[in-house]
This record gives C-alpha cells, structure tokens and sequence, in this order.
C-alpha cells in the first residue's frame, strides 16, 4: 500500500466516523432511521483500523507464496469470529443489535494482531536466499 492510498484511507475514515450524518442522508434522511444508522456506524467503523494489520499480514503471505495462511487468515475474520460474534454479542451483557455491529471491530482487532503476529514470526523464519 502506497502512502498516499493509506493517506486517503486515513482521510475516508475519518469523515466517516467524524460526519456520517451527510453520507448516511444519502441513503435515508428520517431523523429516527439516521440517529440509529449514526450510531451503528460508529461502533461498526471503530476498529477499523486494525484491518490494515490483517491487510498487510495476508498480502505478505500471498506475495511469498503462503496461500493456505492467506486462506486460513481470511477464513479466520469472517467465518471463525464474525459469524459466532454476530450470533452470540447481541444476548450478552444485553448488547441488542449493538452486539452485532460489535462484531466487526472487534474481529479486525483479533484476526489484524494475530495475522500480522504471524507475518512477523513467518518473515523471521523464511530464507529469501538473497545474497
């Protein structure tokens, strides 16, 4: 990733969790509706961040050949935790529907630490066999 496309995502995500009023308008503009979206899109874009560890620790084993840690890490986020997180958050601690956009971030903490936990060990332990 180039600095500038960190840049701009940097900057995308911050008008997003800053003023999500005007981009969610765009879909619904009832008051109600838009409070609640607001609210979701807070907690859902919060960890965010933590994406770009998953992003680089996956793109590290596909560009060096490791496809069956590339696969095992994008399973791991979505099918490993989000699906049990969406299905189990929202009856504990009475989280309710903010259970299920819980979910996301805090998938993004567990599988971007992990994934790139592993990159580091794995580029540690890998001869490049440069000279």
């Amino acid at each position: 990733m180039t600095k500038s496309t960190a840049l701009y995502m940097a900057l995308a995500w911050c008008l997003i969790v800053l003023f999500p009023e005007p981009l969610l308008s765009l879909f619904n503009a009832d008051g109600k509706i838009l409070e609640e979206a607001v609210h979701a899109t807070h907690i859902y874009f919060f960890g965010l961040f933590f994406m770009a560890f998953h992003a680089s620790g996956q793109n590290v084993f596909v560009g060096l050949g490791f496809a069956k840690k590339a696969i095992f890490f994008a399973l791991f986020r979505k099918v490993l935790v989000v699906v049990p997180l969406t299905l189990i958050l929202p009856y504990c601690f009475d989280l309710k529907e903010d259970g299920v956009f819980l979910a996301e971030p805090i998938s993004n903490l567990l599988s971007g630490v992990l994934c790139y936990s592993v990159m580091l060990y794995t580029l540690k332990h890998v001869k490049f066999g440069i000279k």
